[in-house]
């Protein structure tokens, strides 16, 4: 199979829309896009009033406990502070000053699944509604003026759905009648951006925590869902790209069924709809979270960051070495470090030297790392591909455990090594929440 011979995949079709969606279309047609970050887990809650209170959290690390967030934020993505300067937004949710425009997630929920209706107002009456509740590690997509978010930790198989209105902002979420057919959690989630209808959902942890090879497809269009070929390694907490030319899934590392930490690299074909195992290319060594930018331009993927548990390592490093871009704490090694990959030519390139090497059989890749700029454990990067830049977003700090609220931005084709700190930040420091580029 080769990368470079498969065909560019075409835009998926797009069906009728409502008349408002088109207007809405005509209003937002220019606007510099936006950064929306859902939910997370933000503010330490170790000073909680009770040790029940603080172990409602449920979520800790090192001693630290964080509660989740309960708000959806716009941040637009500036070109330059020059763009910013020049700008002139036309609504009210394009606030200029400051570049933010956070609005707080709707406390309702309008059902429209099978079991609940809503009921219609009478005589003044109320819509039957239920709280959204906790977002934590769902998957934000968006399609035309709508936004989507699926699972979560506490909701692995919802689909909600609302739309943002120039004037009046985030309108009320609708749950959709279709469902996840999995109950997934820490999946590898994408959407391509050459069909945006198509959302692709692979592996993840299962209702009972365990890794699960089961991939799916979700049309935003059609609102359906359906199976797609099961991945050969199941996994957890995996990095994800996807190759436009030649219309190919990349998921690569993660957690697998024993609970250990894979350096194993997939590619899925739509139009066979086979995933393939790459035995000749691997990590350098096993790790999760990782972050995958696919430069085609190169034909090299670039990852980034990335954690395993120390005693998963197979090879022997020091607790920081000379270079920044290793960290051991609590048991973790961290990485933060870019590491390149060639899929074409299975090259392994030497990122220090400039020089390359071809060995199909050694997994070990010399790295470069960024640690001595930046450490921080990345909770979500996100690409806007038409200007080819990548936000790292939020996430946590090695050292102290903290939550982060910067956004870190990296030009990748002209510069893959070098992260810079993007002169928007979060609204509060916040990890574990799902973002994603909205053209709004």
């Amino acid at each position: 199979m080769s990368f470079s011979q498969r065909g560019r995949g075409t835009r998926g079709g797009r069906g009728e829309e409502e008349e408002e969606e088109e207007v809405n279309q005509q209003h937002l047609k220019g606007f510099a896009p936006f950064i929306v970050t859902v939910g997370g887990r933000g503010q330490d809650n170790k000073n909680k009033t009770t040790a029940a209170d603080a172990a409602a959290a449920d979520d800790a690390a090192g001693g630290l406990k964080f509660e989740p967030i309960d708000e959806i934020q716009f941040t637009r993505i500036f070109k330059n502070l020059n763009e910013m300067s020049s700008y002139h937004p036309a609504y009210p949710l394009y606030s200029k000053t400051p570049p933010i425009s956070t609005l707080p997630m709707q406390p309702r929920l309008q059902q429209v699944s099978q079991s609940t209706m809503i009921k219609q107002p009478v005589d003044g009456g109320s819509e039957l509604t239920t709280s959204i509740g906790a977002i934590v590690g769902a998957f934000t997509a968006s399609c035309y003026t709508s936004i989507f978010i699926f699972g979560g930790k506490h909701t692995p198989q919802r689909i909600i759905k609302a739309k943002v209105h120039p004037d009046i902002g985030l309108r009320n979420f609708q749950e959709m009648p279709t469902s996840l057919l999995h109950p997934r959690y820490k999946s590898s989630c994408l959407q391509p951006d050459p069909e945006p209808r198509f959302i692709y959902f692979v592996g993840g942890k299962n209702a009972q925590g365990n890794a699960m090879a089961h991939c799916e497809r979700y049309d935003i269009e059609l609102a359906h869902v359906i199976k797609i070929a099961s991945l050969n390694v199941p996994r957890h907490s995996a990095g994800i790209a996807y190759d436009h030319s030649s219309q190919l899934i990349i998921v690569a590392g993660g957690v697998g069924i024993d609970g250990k930490e894979l350096d194993s690299i997939e590619v899925y074909d739509k139009i066979m709809d086979h995933w393939f195992l790459l035995d000749n290319i691997k990590l350098s060594v096993p790790k999760r979270n990782i972050h995958i930018i696919n430069d085609e331009q190169s034909d090299k993927i670039f990852i980034y960051g990335g954690k395993s548990k120390s005693s998963n390592i197979i090879t022997t490093t020091s607790t920081t070495n000379s270079k920044n871009d290793q960290f051991e704490k609590n048991g973790i090694m961290y990485y933060t470090q870019v590491e390149t990959i060639n899929l074409l030519s299975l090259e392994k390139e030497d990122n220090n030297t400039n020089t390359t090497t071809t060995n199909n059989n050694d997994n070990y890749t010399k790295i470069k790392g960024y640690g001595v700029i930046v450490s921080i454990d990345f909770s979500q990067c996100v690409i806007a591909s038409s200007n080819k830049i990548a936000y790292f977003i939020g996430g946590r700090n090695i050292s102290t455990g903290q939550p982060s609220g910067n956004i870190y931005k990296l030009h990748y084709t002209e510069d893959p090594y070098t992260l810079s700190n993007h002169f928007n930040q979060l609204s509060q420091p916040r990890f574990n929440q799902s973002c994603n580029i909205i053209n709004l």
